[in-house]
């Protein structure tokens, strides 16, 4: 206790300064003047992927998502990234729900999606690939229905394995239901997306993609069931309410268990953080900004601070070598992994206070601070997490928890 009272008093100083932090980096310029109706792509929706999702077999899949923007148009992504054969999707369709927590759709809103083949698509093992422009336009803030035929058997998938909201699937063996308006095919509810992993919408040039990438913490643990109250879903929130309209689109690319600086046995918590920028922060559309919240599972897993900061190095120039502001976040308390992980409790703590002192010590060299883990630690305590805001596990935050955090981010960081 004694020896984390100047580290506390730092953490409390980077929330005190977190306002004045000076931006290092320059910002992504405004591109030369352009008519006012100049659009492009822009990110609506992620849901990185990992491996190890469950069979496919010969069944259509009806997948929620939430999108953090509108558009005239969108597009979507499919990805067989850790498949062992060829995927083929057929017959998918895009619509509006009629409820988010029923596989029924609105009526006269579907629509056909085409690929550069025609009405199918067969995307070879680790690859992603996109959609053509699809003519539905979305409200920001709206629920989407992408449903799709899988024909052909597969013994795992690449899937996101918590949606924090209901999706829907037909039984093995029921074929092609994509287009069917009525939801009574679609007889299993699942909490996972499956070959989905992108939506995208056409949007005014102003406006560009915040990537967050991190955990369980991002994906939506203790988050409202089809709620968006992860803090990605309420920073956008934050955005959008903005003078001016909405200039940013928060996607949300956290994956439960991952860690920022190796990757795992479990394939369901995907690859290391920092392998995963190429497909999960990069080829996103129209990204302006990152923000990094990532290395509470490392520490849990026993990794030294020295790690996990090489780790945020390697993100850091990879980000800005590409012209990609990077915020950075403080670490949120590691009381919680001492009974998951069995690692010791004074190390847990020690190499989380290393890590924030790195963070205060380089601010510069990022393009703002977030300061999560000094808003949710127990003050008197700050090895542990505040009652208020923890949904029980000393891991995780509750729906006020994620709310507070999402509220300290100052909105200053971000930059046109």
């Amino acid at each position: 206790m004694t020896r984390a009272q100047p580290v506390s008093a730092l953490r409390r100083g980077l929330l005190a300064s977190v306002l004045l932090v000076a931006v290092s980096a320059p910002a992504v310029a405004e591109a030369a003047p352009h008519h006012r109706l100049a659009t492009h792509w822009v990110g609506a929706w992620e849901g990185s992927p990992a491996s190890g999702g469950p069979a496919s077999a010969d069944q259509s899949y009806r997948l929620y998502v939430h999108t953090s923007i509108g558009g005239a148009s969108l597009r979507l992504r499919f990805s067989n990234r850790y498949g062992a054969a060829p995927l083929t999707l057929r017959d998918v369709t895009v619509a509006l729900p009629v409820t988010p927590v029923l596989p029924d759709l609105a009526a006269n809103t579907l629509r056909h999606v085409r690929f550069a083949e025609g009405n199918a698509i067969t995307i070879a093992p680790g690859r992603d690939e996109l959609s053509a422009p699809v003519p539905l336009r979305l409200r920001g803030q709206a629920w989407l229905a992408v449903s799709f035929y899988a024909p052909g058997t597969y013994a795992t998938t690449t899937y996101h394995q918590n949606a924090w909201g209901l999706s829907w699937q037909t039984l093995a063996g029921d074929g092609d239901h994509s287009a069917d308006a009525s939801g009574s095919s679609f007889r299993r509810p699942v909490n996972s997306w499956t070959f989905l992993t992108g939506v995208d919408v056409m949007a005014p040039t102003s406006v560009s993609t915040v990537v967050a990438l991190g955990d369980s913490i991002t994906d939506g643990v203790a988050s409202v069931p089809e709620g968006n109250t992860r803090w990605p879903d309420l920073l956008n929130d934050r955005l959008a309410a903005l003078p001016g309209g909405q200039h940013f689109s928060v996607v949300n690319a956290g994956i439960g268990g991952n860690l920022v600086s190796k990757d795992v046995d479990d394939a369901t918590v995907g690859q290391a953080g920092d392998q995963r920028m190429q497909w999960d922060v990069f080829n996103e559309p129209s990204v302006s900004t990152l923000i990094l919240f990532e290395g509470v599972n490392d520490i849990g897993k026993g990794m030294s601070a020295a790690t996990i900061e090489t780790a945020y190095q390697r993100i850091l120039v990879a980000a800005h070598q590409r012209g990609i502001r990077m915020l950075i976040s403080t670490l949120t308390p590691t009381a919680g992994k001492v009974s998951n992980q069995h690692v010791d409790y004074a190390t847990l703590a020690g190499t989380r206070n290393q890590v924030d002192q790195w963070i205060a010590a380089h601010r510069s060299s990022f393009d703002g601070v977030v300061p999560f883990g000094e808003v949710v630690e127990n003050p008197l305590a700050p090895e542990t997490w505040s009652p208020a805001y923890t949904a029980g596990d000393q891991t995780h935050p509750n729906p006020l928890g994620l709310k507070v955090m999402a509220d300290s981010i100052p909105l200053r960081l971000f930059q046109r």
